[in-house]
């Protein structure tokens, strides 16, 4: 009897052991993707530009990872690879291309003509090399740019 019992309690604890360690848990989700954004708090005159940088870690791999550049408080992708722009009140960003299964990791932001503070933002994933359906990390930079009169 006493053997049995100890079996059934064995026999429990893994079980909870194993529902524990599947499904549910916030640590299946992403891991994070932090962005070094650079320069950090940058200063520039109005219509005039800059180039911002971004360095992820971890790494992104070549052909699994992907960026996503975006001025904030911008609608959708209309100030994005276009130079200063008076449709674009928080300004624009524009980048080279980059070879196939790399990311953008420097762009260049043109400053509006209205001095204030302005926000670049950048967007990246890294999907797994065997499931393009699950993303192992992901995260966000921001760099906020003041622009000041002439």
């Amino acid at each position: 009897m006493q053997r049995v019992l100890t079996c059934k309690l064995i026999l429990s604890a893994l079980f909870i052991c194993f529902l524990a360690s599947c499904g549910g848990s916030s640590s299946n989700g992403p891991g994070t993707l932090q962005f070094a954004m650079t320069p950090t708090a940058p200063t520039l005159a109005v219509n005039s530009s800059i180039t911002i940088s971004a360095q992820p870690t971890p790494t992104l791999p070549k052909y699994y990872g992907s960026t996503a550049w975006s001025v904030v408080g911008e609608s959708g992708g209309e100030c994005t690879q276009v130079q200063p722009n008076p449709e674009c009140p928080n300004g624009t960003l524009a980048w080279n291309l980059v070879p196939t299964g790399y990311q953008v990791l420097q762009v260049t932001y043109y400053a509006p003509a209205t001095p204030g503070t302005y926000q670049v933002q950048v967007q990246g994933e890294i999907t797994d090399s065997s499931n393009p359906d699950k993303i192992d990390y992901q995260g966000t930079g921001t760099v906020t740019v003041t622009v000041t009169a002439q």
